[in-house]
C-alpha cells in the first residue's frame, strides 16, 4: 500500500530512480517518509517496493540506482519508545499501578517495579471488559505483529473499571487519528539564508543648466547685446549690468528656477 497513513510524513521525493536489481531499465520514483522508503514504477505503479525503517536489519537486499544526479543528505532523529515485550504468562493476581498516557499504557507491580508491562496504543488490537475468575476484568489484546498477547487488569471499584475502559478507548481512538511514532527528521544541510539587500534611498538632482541657458538666450534674442555700464544694486548688494529697457534685475532673477537659486 503506497498511501501514506495517518502520522506518516513525506520527507522527500526523488525522480528518475531505477530498481537495478528487480526492475532494471524501468524508470521509477523514490519517496522517503518518516516510516519507510517507497519505490514505484512510473509506467506501472503497481510494481513497487516498501522498505520499513524497522526492518532495515533484515537480510533483504535491493539495489536502487539514481539516474539523475542530486545531492540528497538528511539526518533522521528518532525518539525511542518502549515496545511490548512479554515472555511470561501468569494466572495469579499482582497488585500494581496502572498508568494511562497519550502514547501507551504502563503497569508495574508495587512490590517489584521490574515486573512491568508497556503497551503502546500502536500495538493494541482490541480493548474490552470480560468476566474472569477475578471478576470483571479489563482485557487488552495486542496485535498479531506484536505477539498477540492477552492481558487482563482488574480495576476496583466496578465503576472505575468502566471509566478506565472508556478513557483508554477515547485516547486510543485519538491516537489512531493523530499517531505519534516518535520519529522526527531534520535536514543536515540546508540552503544558506541569503542576506537582505539594503537599497540606499537617494534623491536625484536634476541639472537645470540647459533650462537656464535657454531662458537667458530668450532674453538676449531681441534688442542690443552689447555691454552696458554696471550699476550698484541695493537689492542684491553687488554691481550688475543695467538690464535692457523694459526689464529689471528682479524680473531677470525670477527667470531662474527655484531649484537652481
Amino acid at each position: 500500500n503506497m498511501q501514506l497513513r495517518a502520522g506518516e510524513l513525506a520527507v522527500d521525493k526523488l525522480d528518475m530512480i531505477e530498481d537495478t536489481k528487480g526492475n532494471a531499465g524501468d524508470l521509477g520514483r523514490l519517496i522517503v517518509t518518516n516510516l519507510r522508503i517507497i519505490w514505484h514504477s512510473l509506467s506501472l505503479p503497481r510494481i513497487n517496493l516498501n522498505l520499513w525503517w524497522i526492518y532495515t536489519s533484515s537480510p533483504y537486499i535491493d539495489v536502487i540506482s539514481k539516474l539523475s544526479i542530486r545531492i540528497y543528505i538528511y539526518k533522521s532523529r528518532c525518539q525511542k519508545y518502549e515496545t511490548l515485550h512479554l515472555g511470561h504468562r501468569c494466572l495469579q493476581g499482582n497488585i500494581g499501578t496502572f498508568i494511562i498516557t497519550n502514547i501507551r499504557l504502563v503497569w508495574y507491580a508495587d512490590v517489584n517495579h521490574q515486573f512491568n508491562v508497556s503497551i503502546p496504543y500502536l500495538t493494541i488490537g482490541n480493548i474490552t471488559i470480560r468476566t474472569s475468575k477475578f471478576g470483571p476484568t479489563l482485557v487488552i489484546l495486542s496485535t498479531e505483529v506484536s505477539g498477540g498477547y492477552v492481558l487482563g487488569f482488574r480495576v476496583n471499584p466496578l465503576q472505575q473499571l468502566h471509566i478506565t475502559h472508556k478513557e483508554i478507548s477515547i485516547l486510543r481512538s485519538e491516537f489512531e487519528k493523530f499517531p505519534i511514532f516518535g520519529v522526527e527528521y531534520t535536514f543536515e544541510h540546508e540552503a544558506p539564508v541569503q542576506q537582505e539587500i539594503n537599497v540606499e534611498h537617494f534623491t536625484e538632482i536634476q541639472d537645470n543648466q540647459a533650462e537656464i541657458s535657454n531662458m537667458f538666450g530668450y532674453y538676449f534674442s531681441e534688442g542690443e547685446t552689447g555691454q552696458r555700464k554696471p550699476n550698484f544694486s541695493i537689492n542684491f548688494g553687488l554691481a550688475a549690468e543695467e538690464p535692457r529697457e523694459g526689464s529689471t534685475l528682479q524680473s531677470l532673477w525670477e527667470l531662474v528656477p527655484p531649484s537652481a537659486n
